[in-house]
């Protein structure tokens, strides 16, 4: 606060709150995660539903049309009160879908990629659900959260191929670094702007997955360490972050 001042100091967390809607609204839009924070629903609005998600989504893009700066205090003033995090978990449409996925086994992923998104189960009175969380910081950006939704996806994908394969048969073909991460998590918000059935959330997100095209052209990369699996060794690489 001494640096920035009262002024500096409200960009700041401005940003830092656009950068943390941005990602929640990716993240729902998937159909693969919802939001246990309310931060991006307008105000008002607690609770996941395909009613709030719909209704985020379009609250957001709305406030970009109003300003594309996250720093501009005016894409704040409809959403819920709240801090800049984001606690999200598997949607019961996709724990229906996936009887077998593990939050746990995300965050492991998530540590290959660079990043530690810590996955725990809440207080005593709803210790059956267990949350991944992450802190939207000031040195944040729109790469920054690009780069975390499509890592995000890879680590999902790669949890649904290693039900059939071992864990470096999974990360053998793992996400190209080069692929472009531009504008990534606006691109996905929107394309979640419409009411999707059960039915459609499966095109949905299959449809994301090879737009981010997270299984291709990944021969060109060179391994930076190697992974025990079973006594042989399996390439991991390097970090996207």
């Amino acid at each position: 606060f001494i640096r920035f001042g009262r002024e500096g100091y409200t960009r700041v967390m401005n940003a830092c709150l656009y950068h943390a809607r941005l990602m929640s609204v990716a993240l729902e839009a998937t159909g693969a995660y919802e939001c246990i924070s309310d931060m991006h629903r307008p105000r008002g609005q607690y609770g996941f539903s395909e009613e709030t998600r719909l209704a985020a989504a379009n609250l957001f893009a709305k406030s970009l049309s109003i300003s594309r700066s996250g720093a501009d205090p005016a894409s704040n003033q409809s959403f819920n009160y709240g801090l800049p995090e984001v606690a999200f978990r598997f949607t019961d449409w996709f724990i229906e879908k996936h009887p077998k996925a593990n939050q746990d086994v995300i965050s492991t992923l998530m540590r290959v990629r660079g990043w530690i998104i810590p996955n725990y189960p809440l207080p005593p009175d709803t210790n059956h659900l267990r949350v991944m969380r992450v802190v939207i910081k000031e040195a944040s950006s729109e790469d920054f959260v690009n780069r975390l939704v499509r890592d995000l996806m890879w680590a999902t994908q790669t949890m649904l191929d290693m039900q059939s394969q071992t864990l470096g048969e999974a990360l053998s073909t793992p996400l190209a670094k080069n692929t472009s991460t531009s504008d990534l998590a606006s691109s996905i918000a929107r394309s979640g702007n419409v009411t999707m059935s059960d039915n459609m959330k499966h095109s949905h997100w299959q449809g994301i997955l090879d737009k981010i095209g997270e299984l291709k052209d990944s021969k060109a990369q060179q391994p930076k360490m190697e992974l025990l699996d079973n006594g042989s060794k399996k390439s991991v690489y390097e970090k996207s972050c």
